[in-house]
């Protein structure tokens, strides 16, 4: 595992423990979600980064692949939720 995919995958950790954190304390807070929301992003950018590199292994798949499934059972199971949240940054 190199630098890129190792990052990309305690970034998705840190995200997913985040997320994990909105939907266990009732309510809804904002800025864990957008923090949560950025450090998945960048744990997808570090693995298109690894990916690009072409480092060895497959934990850089496990990234990408991930930030999209977490996205799409957000959207399926919570679809106001990215809505909430990207109205909280407008504002």
């Amino acid at each position: 595992m190199k630098n890129f995919s190792g990052i990309s995958i305690i970034l998705l950790i840190i995200g997913l423990v985040l997320f994990g954190i909105i939907y266990a304390i009732p309510g809804f807070n904002e800025l864990i979600a957008l923090v949560g929301f950025l450090f998945l992003l960048f744990g997808a950018i570090c693995s298109f980064i690894a990916i690009s590199k072409r480092e060895i292994g497959y934990t850089k798949f496990l990234a990408v692949g991930s930030f999209f499934i977490i996205f799409l059972l957000i959207t399926w199971f919570e679809p106001y939720f990215i809505l909430r949240m990207l109205t909280w940054i407008k504002n």
